[in-house]
């Protein structure tokens, strides 16, 4: 018993220090940008999808609608919780390749502490027998015209991700300020401004909802 005791405390310590840094790090993102939850398969006309997107820009989710426009565009709204993240997005298809996927730009405009602008060009490939399976990569240009301090920061940078079967996805990437700055903290708190590294930083993993065909 005395054993079963000490591994349990052992196991409730390890699950204290775990919960104190998951917690530090939500609290350091506070404060960075949002970005678009697109459908790597550019939505026909008629389509829609409902997401559910938890990241490290946000902390809590964003639900995310997309409807098809035309043949080579949908557009999204993304509403956060409570506001943050909150913003629309245009995904127009540059052009298609049957069975290797193609090449799409989006815009899009959200709503943070350091509200921002994205411009994203996207190369997605289609894997897999039904061609539901879309690897890709990307390079965004992302501004913020009066972030958390009062300035603004032009990034550069590039992602990559997958989405599997229309039900889950993942994307990864980074934008950087080239402009040198210490100005990393708002007002000596844990708040990132529009200078901080980890403005820059994007962690996504999306839930697909709903997806209803014309």
């Amino acid at each position: 018993m005395p054993l079963l005791s000490r591994s349990v405390n052992h196991v409730n310590y390890h699950m204290k220090q775990y919960l104190i840094i998951l917690a530090a790090v939500a609290l350091l993102m506070t404060g960075c940008a949002a970005h678009s939850t697109i459908s790597p398969d550019v939505l026909e006309p008629g389509e829609k999808m409902r997401t559910v997107t938890v990241s490290s820009e946000t902390i809590l989710p964003v639900i995310t609608w997309r409807r098809g426009l035309s043949e080579r565009s949908d557009f999204g709204f993304h509403l956060g919780i409570p506001l943050y993240g909150t913003g629309i997005d245009y995904t127009y298809q540059l052009r298609e390749k049957p069975r290797s996927g193609g090449d799409i730009i989006n815009f899009g405009a959200f709503l943070t502490p350091n509200t921002n602008l994205d411009f994203t060009y996207y190369k997605v490939a289609t894997l897999g027998k039904q061609g539901n399976t879309h690897p890709y990569f990307g390079w965004r240009i992302m501004y913020i015209p009066s972030g958390i301090s009062g300035e603004n920061s032009t990034r550069f940078g590039f992602l990559a991700g997958l989405r599997l079967n229309n039900r889950f996805g993942v994307e990864l990437g980074y934008f950087h300020d080239f402009e040198e700055t210490d100005n990393w903290w708002y007002d000596d708190t844990v708040l990132a401004t529009e200078k901080n590294p980890l403005t820059g930083f994007s962690l996504r993993v999306t839930f697909v909802r709903d997806f209803l065909r014309k």
